[in-house]
């Protein structure tokens, strides 16, 4: 333990360090120094807390010249451990526990944090525990639930903002294809290498932060290097811009500095990204490059919100951030609407073709001819309709169902509203099938709460032949089936990974163009379909507004409830109404556009 460095007047506290050569050696296993550890110390941003040591450095840390032999004498013993031919050491580097934790935390060691002192973090103990498991050939739901993240113990790195559909319809983009096109147009207005060295020193902060492991400044996690210089590059186009496009005749005193916080950290941002695009248009850059392009520039905005100096600033109810995100919905929108380009991700697909896939399958159902062959197209139908009819779920919650238990049939309370006594004449009872997640634990419970949701009229049915082709199948009582996962492999849940695959499979045998879209695509498809559509109710479009004023609200746990669940409903109301409009308009004979590849032949048909 030595005195802390660089804290001139404050009050003394003894600190602990690692030397760094034997952090090293543990975590990368090298007897010879590499430089691995330093510049994973570096990427963190944390090597100004290393201290190198030799006589006067030592001296002037308070150590006398025994104590420093004392350390030097350790330090000498634990290299000859490693390699007994090393030669004597004359100074030598020790890196504070703390940034060795962070180190530990990066590289997964569990050894060096419980030699530390450091907690394990959930996910990384659980990921351990679910090997072993693995090993021996079995499964922990707990463990499983932890590692994705839908556990009520699990970390919770912005839950509150990402389980809030408000926060989703502000923020779930699909990223479009990059046109070569357009960034060759673009290369003749971007800010060419040579600009200033301030500008320099905020993209490589930006960089920096972005992309190291940790960094106490962003709330997210890392991206790959590619995706900070994509930003980068938005950043030089709108620079390149500013300085020798822009329209300055409305300016008061002297333009903007060419920096992020001399254009991000202005109250015009949002104006200047507008007439930005609006150069873009006259350009003929496609509505496509325009959403992406704005994208980056959010990500920038977002981090010069966290420099020294900026202050938000309200016009006409919206905040600057608004104002972007209004512009990134609009172009999006605006590439959606013509159909023209393709997302990034290659399954991605369109909610018009996910209710056409659902009315496929469905109609296969029909036409199978052995038992099999039918139980294998239900339970692809029942998959598809539950990520069609309902918006498709994100917190692990479909994929665990267990019957009797989380989904169950419950009587309808009889009242005197129209609907629910409509229900209970379709039904033909008063019994009607509901996720009931009252007695389990899922993410968005932690904050809204245990819930009893209806499962849809167009779902129910399939719920019941699916189980009876089950029995069929197993040949099985009824009752055997009870506290059994509605979705299983080997009597238990599927993990996080098989379940993907199977959504994957299940629509992949039946999608027009052969998509197969994991459950994560399938709600970025729903969201966006629902952003952009005129028939989507205002209390979805309105969703962003309804966010800003809960954050404005003291004490307004209630009312965040209230915000959620009409949300909420709203969404299921409208993804109910849109599947049954697609399906009148096929029976129509409507369809959809013409010249649509056939769908694919379908497992068992």
């Amino acid at each position: 333990s030595l005195p802390p460095a660089g804290l001139p007047g404050g009050k003394k506290r003894r600190a602990s360090y690692v030397f760094q050569k034997q952090l090293e050696q543990i975590l990368y296993g090298s007897s010879t120094s590499s430089g691995a550890v330093h510049k994973a110390i570096e990427r963190l941003n944390l090597d100004a807390a290393v201290r190198q040591m030799d006589r006067k450095s030592a001296a002037v840390a308070g150590l006398t010249s025994a104590q420093y032999e004392e350390l030097l004498g350790v330090y000498q013993t634990m290299q000859r451990r490693a390699d007994p031919l090393v030669g004597p050491a004359k100074k030598f580097s020790l890196v504070p526990v703390s940034v060795a934790g962070a180190l530990g935390v990066d590289k997964s060691h569990i050894s060096l944090l419980k030699a530390l002192g450091r907690a394990i973090p959930r996910k990384m103990a659980a990921r351990q525990r679910s090997a072993e498991l693995a090993a021996e050939g079995g499964v922990d739901l707990v463990t499983e639930g932890i590692l994705e993240g839908d556990g009520a113990d699990s970390d919770c790195d912005e839950l509150a903002a990402a389980v809030d559909l408000h926060a989703e319809l502000t923020e779930t983009y699909m990223a479009f294809q990059d046109d070569p096109e357009d960034d060759t147009k673009a290369r003749s207005y971007a800010l060419k290498p040579g600009y200033s060295k301030k500008l320099k020193r905020d993209i490589e902060e930006y960089t920096q932060r972005r992309t190291a492991s940790l960094s106490r400044w962003r709330s997210g996690r890392k991206v790959e290097d590619i995706t900070a210089a994509a930003d980068t590059s938005n950043l030089l186009r709108l620079c390149g811009w500013a300085l020798n496009h822009r329209d300055r005749s409305r300016d008061e005193g002297s333009p903007p500095e060419i920096s992020i916080r001399g254009l991000f950290h202005s109250p015009r941002i949002g104006e200047w990204v507008e007439e930005y695009l609006g150069f873009l248009d006259a350009r003929g850059l496609k509505w496509s490059s325009r959403a992406n392009y704005v994208s980056g520039l959010i990500n920038v905005y977002q981090h010069a919100a966290r420099l020294d100096g900026f202050e938000e600033l309200v016009e006409k109810g919206m905040t600057c951030l608004d104002q972007l995100l209004n512009l990134r919905r609009q172009c999006d929108a605006q590439a959606s609407v013509e159909r023209l380009y393709k997302r990034l991700h290659p399954e991605f697909i369109e909610w018009e073709d996910v209710q056409l896939t659902r009315l496929t399958v469905l109609e296969r159902v029909e036409t199978a001819t052995t038992t099999k062959q039918k139980y294998d197209l239900l339970s692809d139908a029942l998959v598809i309709s539950l990520h069609s009819v309902t918006p498709p779920d994100r917190v692990g919650v479909i994929r665990r169902l267990k019957i009797g238990y989380t989904l169950c049939k419950i009587e309808i309370e009889p009242d005197d509203d129209e609907e629910a006594a409509e229900e209970a004449v379709e039904t033909e009872s008063r019994e009607r099938w509901r996720i009931d997640m009252r007695k389990s634990t899922h993410k968005t419970s932690r904050f809204y709460g245990p819930s009893l949701t209806p499962v849809s009229m167009m779902v129910a049915p399939l719920i019941d032949r699916y189980l009876e082709a089950r029995l069929k199948i197993d040949e099985l009582e009824y009752d055997s089936i009870e506290n059994t996962y509605l979705f299983q492999r080997n009597g238990r849940a599927l993990t996080s990974s098989q379940w993907s695959q199977f959504v994957k499979q299940a629509f992949g045998r039946h999608t027009p163009n052969g998509q197969s879209p994991p459950p994560k695509v399938l709600r970025a498809s729903f969201i966006t379909h629902l952003r952009s559509s005129d028939a989507a109710p205002e209390v979805l479009k309105s969703a962003a507004r309804a966010q800003r004023h809960q954050e404005e609200t003291q004490g307004s746990d209630l009312y965040d409830v209230k915000v959620h669940m009409r949300l909420v409903k709203a969404s299921f109301d409208w993804c109910e109404s849109y599947a049954r409009q697609v399906e009148n308009d096929r029976a129509g004979g409507g369809g959809k556009r013409k010249g649509k590849a056939k769908a694919s032949s379908g497992r068992g048909a």
